[in-house]
């Protein structure tokens, strides 16, 4: 009989951490989608851009009326794939989920908020550290913010580089080809959003604390 029962205790176990750690990936999942649509709001508010694929998806929402959110959802469908045949079917699952919150949040933005910006870099500031810190929140849970990201996190795992200085080195090229769009000063702002974003992901990057799935 004891024995049995000591042969029970393992499973339920597991079991109950499982569900903890379910539900604190869909928590980290939900609030980082929430910063991300926050600051990319914040930043088309204040006319700027940023790097990766959300700042490609930014610069298209100045000319399409089209939330960024959303089109960063639709640019982001082909490195679904990479997601999941390099990162796991978790991870293409947790990436996905991610990508829906954001077109869904980003969906619902008009209809809860509206920002009028009255200083440029406090708004580039404020702006990256939500870019940054949400798409932390969903790394250090096993999950992409979308297109980029999952690259980003597979080229970590393969060669163990941080994918902020990465991302540093695409943002550049995707700066330089902005030029002819964006006005000096705000390239200059936008610039520093990017910086606070990848300072937040160098700094405190760490491999997913909790895999499930």
């Amino acid at each position: 009989m004891m024995e049995h029962i000591r042969n029970a205790e393992p499973p339920s176990l597991d079991r109950a951490w499982s569900t903890r750690a379910t539900l604190e990936d869909a928590y980290a999942i939900f609030v980082g989608s929430l910063l991300i649509v926050a600051g990319l709001a914040l930043l088309s508010s204040a006319r700027l851009i940023t790097g990766g694929l959300s700042g490609i998806a930014l610069l298209v929402s100045y000319f399409v009326p089209v939330e960024a959110g959303i089109l960063l959802m639709i640019l982001s469908v082909p490195f679904f794939l990479l997601a999941g045949r390099a990162m796991g079917r978790g991870f293409l699952i947790k990436t996905v989920t991610a990508s829906l919150c954001l077109s869904i949040l980003s969906g619902l933005t008009p209809l809860a908020f509206h920002i009028d910006v009255l200083s440029k870099p406090i708004a580039a500031l404020a702006a990256g550290a939500m870019l940054g810190m949400g798409t932390l929140s969903l790394a250090r849970h096993g999950a992409g913010v979308g297109g980029f990201g999952a690259l980003f996190l597979w080229i970590e795992r393969r060669h163990g580089v941080n994918p902020g200085k990465i991302q540093l080195g695409i943002d550049t090229v995707i700066f330089t080809a902005s030029c002819a769009i964006i006005a000096p000063s705000d390239l200059l702002w936008s610039a520093l959003a990017t910086l606070t974003g990848s300072a937040i992901l160098i700094l405190w990057q760490r491999p997913p604390r909790l895999t499930t799935g």
